[in-house]
């Protein structure tokens, strides 16, 4: 028994050559390798961002911790006390029947305005609750 070759015949390879006109028959090869390629570029890009970001950190960290210690207490002092309590409320709040309470009372008006069901209601009302314009 004679061992041939795999090769395709002329009708797959008008059809190979037709699906993809920028490769040749062994394209399908090629492009892996292509993609091994690409995906090893960007990964070296992505660690070279990384390294040059930490190089500029201690380098000029004296300017940095400045600039921390500034986000820090405006993080302490502004966000936390704004938002601690409704993450609490909202907590409290969605582990009680209010969901669904509020889902049976609105459900008539939540569904021709949003699309969404009654218990949609409790995330915008808690929403608005929070000064957040779009309740979401």
């Amino acid at each position: 028994m004679k061992n041939f070759k795999k090769v395709p015949g002329p009708k797959l390879k008008k059809v190979i050559k037709f699906a993809f006109p920028h490769t040749n028959y062994m394209g399908c090869i090629q492009m892996k390798k292509f993609h091994m390629i690409v995906l090893k570029i960007k990964r070296n890009i992505i660690s070279g961002i990384i390294l040059a970001f930490t190089v500029f950190l201690i380098l000029f960290s004296s300017s940095n911790i400045i600039a921390v210690k500034s986000g820090l207490k405006l993080w302490a002092n502004s966000v936390v006390p704004s938002l601690f309590p409704f993450f609490i409320a909202t907590e409290l709040l969605s582990q009680t029947n209010i969901p669904r309470i509020f889902g049976k009372f609105f459900s008539k008006i939540m569904k021709p305005l949003f699309n969404v069901s009654g218990e949609g209601s409790f995330a915008l009302i808690m929403g608005w609750l929070s000064r957040i314009p779009s309740g979401c």
